[in-house]
């Protein structure tokens, strides 16, 4: 990334929070925002139609995760999973964009990403306390 465009973009070496992230990815999304279901729904004589605005950036998530593990499984076949910094860049790039995805998911759900990482970190320290960091299933 030049310089010029650090400046003009407001973001050279600043430190960035999570309601600040989420404000700047909003400002990018340009994927469509209204996804309708091509029929109505009917139920007990209503119709609705079914907003799944959700659906392409947690569809994305997906694909950005797979880039991610193709990057790093070459690393591990040709490399002996050394990275190079090239690779870490990569791998940095991809991680980028994962967060703007789940940015803008959490978004559609009206959520913020402050919350949800304070919310994480106290799940998983409570985990951590209770000695069920490890195991399996959402509710330990």
């Amino acid at each position: 990334m030049s310089k010029l465009w650090e400046q003009e973009n407001n973001v050279g070496d600043m430190r960035m929070d999570f309601i600040d992230y989420q404000k700047r990815a909003r400002t990018t999304a340009i994927y469509p925002t209204t996804i309708f279901l091509r029929d109505t729904i009917r139920y007990e004589d209503k119709s609705f139609e079914v907003q799944l605005n959700w659906v392409y950036p947690s569809l994305k998530i997906a694909g950005e995760v797979g880039e991610v593990s193709e990057k790093l499984g070459k690393a591990v076949r040709d490399k002996q999973g050394r990275l190079s910094p090239e690779d870490k860049a990569l791998v940095m790039k991809e991680l980028g964009d994962i967060l703007w995805y789940v940015s803008n998911l959490a978004t559609e759900f009206g959520l913020d990403l402050d919350d949800i990482a304070i919310d994480n970190l106290a799940k998983l320290a409570s985990r951590k306390e209770r000695g069920v960091l490890h195991g399996e299933g959402d509710n330990r």
